[in-house]
């Protein structure tokens, strides 16, 4: 929350390389309590520092591979087809894999891997949404949203704040809800919290709709609170489905190979934020590079009615099959336990 809000401005009031620098700044203090504190690490964690053996090698083996694979990916980055259709062949070479395993293993493992793969699709159109709040938003925020706050003119990039700021409030009422439930006798399933989530996700993109249609000041510009209120629904959303991926997954698909379902849910995510810059690219047209904040309006006006549309329609459907979902995956569950 507070990177997102401080970066930006320290970026506008002394440039980039300025605010760039504050990660830097940050990583190197972490380095520093780190090594301040590592023996109560050691302490309060399972087996951090409890195997001393080559330590240094593989940090600095670490360390090599780290720097190769990042100036690798540096580099493919630079050109947009080759990323693109390295992105493509990889992922179905990963979901071909995911299903040649599946079809192997028991009848109740194939099943939880099986339920794991549409929950993993639907994950894939979240992150295509969530993509949104950092580069649809903030272009929508810079043309179209009235940013002065207590008479500053706070820089378009600090609203990605809000979401942060949504995080840190949302994030313990909703574990209390749960809780409650849970001690109820009743457990919201992973299916219905993902339905949920796409419905929310379609109402943060209706209510910025909405506020362009109606609530358009004179220089077509809307209050910076319509975006705070969007980014409440955009936040809850995340919470629900996000939030529980590694969970679910790690639930679902069989300890054995644990490593390679998680790399498969941040599969997931590279494809979705991939498709999701693609659909930022729409509203970045020749019209939102324009000084014409009535086009931008209408441009945005537009894109969010369609998205909202488009989720709630898949929102509903995967409300129609969270049941049989939720009722294979207790299978699941009840059978691997």
């Amino acid at each position: 929350m507070l990177s997102l809000f401080i970066v930006p401005i320290i970026s506008k009031e002394f440039g980039y390389g300025v605010g760039l620098s504050l990660s830097a700044i940050a990583m190197f203090c972490a380095l520093v309590f780190f090594m301040l504190f590592n023996r109560r690490f050691s302490l309060a964690d399972n087996r951090a520092g409890k195997n001393g053996k080559h330590k240094l090698s593989m940090s600095i083996g670490l360390f090599a591979v780290g720097m190769l694979v990042a100036y690798i990916a540096g580099y493919v980055l630079k050109y947009s087809e080759l990323s693109k259709w390295l992105m493509l062949i990889g992922s179905i070479i990963f979901i071909a894999l995911y299903l040649a395993i599946a079809f192997k293993l028991p009848k109740y493992e194939t099943k939880g891997m099986l339920i794991g793969l549409v929950l993993l699709l639907q994950s894939v159109l979240f992150w295509i949404l969530y993509i949104q709040t950092s580069t649809t938003f903030v272009l929508f925020a810079y043309h179209n949203i009235n940013l002065n706050i207590l008479g500053y003119d706070i820089p378009a990039g600090a609203t990605q704040m809000f979401n942060g700021f949504y995080i840190v409030v949302l994030s313990p009422i909703l574990a209390n809800i749960y809780l409650r439930f849970y001690n109820k006798g009743f457990d919201i399933g992973i299916p219905y919290k993902f339905a949920y989530g796409m419905l929310v996700n379609s109402i943060c993109f209706f209510v910025l709709a909405m506020a362009c249609s109606f609530f358009a000041n004179a220089q077509h510009q809307i209050s910076v609170l319509w975006l705070f209120i969007a980014y409440g629904f955009c936040s809850l959303a995340e919470l629900l489905i996000s939030a529980i991926g590694p969970s679910m997954v790690a639930k679902l698909l069989p300890k054995r190979i644990g490593g390679f379902a998680q790399g498969i849910w941040y599969l997931t995510l590279a494809i979705g934020m991939k498709i999701g810059g693609i659909i930022a690219s729409f509203a970045a047209s020749e019209y939102t590079t324009a000084s014409d904040a009535a086009k931008t309006l209408a441009v945005y006006n537009h894109l969010f009615y369609e998205i909202g549309i488009i989720v709630l329609v898949v929102s509903i459907v995967i409300l129609i099959i969270a049941k049989p979902l939720t009722r294979n995956m207790q299978q699941v569950l009840k059978h691997r336990t």
